[in-house]
C-alpha cells in the first residue's frame, strides 16, 4: 500500500469516526488524537524530506560523511548507510 493510498484511508477512517459510524455502543470516540497523530506523521515525513535535501546540498557542498554525520548526532558509517 502506497502512503498516498493508507493517507486516503486515514481520512476516510477519521470522516466515519466524526460521523459516529460503525463505532461501538459506549463512550463517544473522539477523532481529534488521530488528527493530531495524522499531523505528526506529516510533520516527521516533512521534517525527513527537509534532512534529505540538507544532506544531499552538504555533499554537494563538499561536506564529507563524517561532518555530516557529527550534525545529524550519528557516526560517518551510519550517515553514509543512511543517506549515501
Amino acid at each position: 500500500m502506497t502512503r498516498i493510498a493508507a493517507r486516503r484511508s486515514d481520512a476516510e477512517l477519521l470522516n466515519e469516526i466524526d460521523r459516529g459510524a460503525d463505532m461501538p455502543v459506549g463512550a463517544p470516540i473522539d477523532g481529534a488524537a488521530l488528527r493530531q497523530l495524522g499531523r505528526a506523521v506529516e510533520a516527521r515525513d516533512a521534517a525527513d524530506a527537509a534532512i534529505r535535501d540538507a544532506v544531499a546540498r552538504a555533499r554537494t557542498e563538499g561536506h564529507s560523511w563524517a561532518t555530516i554525520g557529527a550534525v545529524l548526532g550519528v557516526s560517518r558509517q551510519a550517515a553514509l548507510k543512511r543517506f549515501g
